[in-house]
């Protein structure tokens, strides 16, 4: 499979709606409500511990990576935009 087209402007434009929005209720919405978009997202973290990194607790740091993944179930063109027929 080759290197896809990317997205649409109007795929560009409703994702960033869609963070729009999220981002104004993030901070009234209940612990469901965050489960509930962290699952939409396909929110995913992976931890390590570094020297160097973000400090959680009284002496241990840690990398943090974020991953998010926003299904596009509405897309017209379908989840992969592909170059071969």
């Amino acid at each position: 499979m080759g290197r896809g087209d990317g997205l649409s402007e109007t795929e560009v434009a409703a994702i960033t709606r869609f963070a729009e929005t999220a981002r104004a209720g993030l901070e009234a919405a209940t612990p469901e409500d965050r489960r509930r978009l962290y699952e939409t997202l396909r929110l995913r973290a992976r931890v390590a511990v570094d020297p160097t990194g973000t400090r959680l607790g009284r002496r241990n740091r840690f990398r943090i990576e974020w991953q998010a993944a926003i299904p596009l179930l509405s897309s017209v063109t379908g989840f992969l935009k592909r170059d071969d027929p």
